[in-house]
């Protein structure tokens, strides 16, 4: 897809960088991600505005929401419209970047798989996405990832 293509979509475009200057997300959002929930739906027919958009990707890069959270969002605003941050809020999606909060989830997941930990510490340094998948499943799929890596970083060193 190239925006160039479709007004309707370059418009959106333009909107999003408007208040989200970071052209290169925005480009790889609107082709990307957007054309994957509109499918065969036409983009003048969207119930949001480009500014929208823009205000969900500043959402992912102040660390708000995840990237994998942006799309939930996405899909419902896709739906039904509305504000991503209103969206986030009342589904409370926001990432959990508080470290006290995060190293209590931390230790019990390193203190549940002492197995791991040991194998982790001989060597097996990709067992790190298995921790970083404990954490995320037992924050609800909340935890700011780059919070968690360095917290494991430190824990299991």
């Amino acid at each position: 897809m190239v925006l160039a293509e479709d007004d309707d979509l370059l418009r959106l475009f333009e909107d999003a960088v408007s208040v989200h200057d970071n052209a290169r997300s925005a480009a790889n959002w609107v082709i990307h991600s957007l054309s994957r929930e509109l499918k065969d739906s036409k983009t003048g027919d969207l119930p949001f505005s480009g500014a929208q958009l823009g205000e969900l990707l500043a959402l992912i890069d102040d660390g708000t929401i995840s990237g994998k959270i942006a799309k939930d969002v996405l899909a419902e605003m896709v739906q039904q419209g509305g504000s991503p941050r209103a969206i986030v809020e009342r589904r409370g999606l926001r990432q959990v970047a508080d470290e006290g909060a995060l190293e209590r989830i931390v230790d019990q997941v390193v203190a549940g798989h002492p197995g791991e930990v040991s194998r982790f510490r001989a060597g097996n340094t990709k067992l790190i996405g298995f921790f970083v998948g404990q954490v995320m499943k037992a924050s609800g799929g909340k935890a700011n990832p780059d919070l968690v890596n360095s917290l494991l970083t430190r824990k299991l060193a």
